[in-house]
Order: structure tokens, then sequence, then C-alpha cells
């Protein structure tokens, strides 16, 4: 703590539109400034959809009693996509056309959720989801 004492207290007095203003200004010694680094915000991703645009969409159907889902999605900007069933990496496949066919194989009753990302990131589309019966 600084003792204050006649020495290092300074007044000054100054007429401002007729108001007193009396300034005391301690005559503190300057301590050694210390910086501390700002971490910087890493940004993140914006989703590939926005509203009003394409979404990716999905199709399914039974080829010989077999499950099959045609994907659609919009071309972007990344030269590669990853396509997800169920949460697992199913294929990685070119952005352009934007279509790709899983022939998942199974028959009976199924249900399967894809999502398509820019190769290698969490960049993603909207999740679809295909339902199929036991029938046919």
């Amino acid at each position: 703590m600084i003792k204050r004492t006649a020495k290092n207290i300074r007044a000054h007095i100054h007429w401002a539109a007729g108001i007193f203003v009396l300034l005391v200004l301690l005559a503190i010694p300057l301590l050694p400034a210390t910086v501390t680094p700002v971490p910087t915000a890493t940004p993140t991703p914006t989703p590939i959809p926005t509203p009003g645009q394409i979404r990716l969409t999905a199709n399914g159907y039974k080829v010989k009693g077999q499950h099959t889902v045609d994907l659609t999605w919009p071309e972007g900007t990344s030269s590669n996509v990853d396509v997800y069933r169920n949460g697992v990496l199913i294929a990685t496949v070119p952005e352009i056309p934007g279509f790709y066919t899983d022939h998942i194989g199974a028959k009976g009753r199924g249900t399967y959720t894809y999502k398509v990302c820019e190769a290698g990131t969490q960049n993603c589309y909207n999740e679809v989801t295909v339902r199929f019966d036991g029938g046919g």
C-alpha cells in the first residue's frame, strides 16, 4: 500500500463552465504492465444447409426384396463427402453429382438414418430417416 503524504499528492483546480473541479492525482510510480494473452475464438463452421436451401433427401425402395436407398443433396464447395448410415461411415464419394445409392441388402423391416458431411468434417446436411416395413 502506498502511503499518502504531501509529497505524493498533487491537486489541480480547474474551472469548467462555471463548475469548480478539483482533481487529486497520486504520484504513484507506474508498475510494469503484465500482458495476458486473450484466447482467439475458433469459428464453428456453419452447417451446409441454411433455411430455404435444398436439403439432403432420401428415397427408400426394394430391389428383389432388398433395401436400397437413394440419397440426393445440393452440390456444395467440397470435393468429397462422407455418407453415414446410422452413425457409421459407409462411403466417401465425390460431392458432384450430389447423388449416392446405398445397396443395403437387408430384407424385412428396417430403419436407417443418413447424414452426408463434407469429407473429414462434421459440416453436414440434415439427417434423414428411411423406414421399411416387412412386406415385399
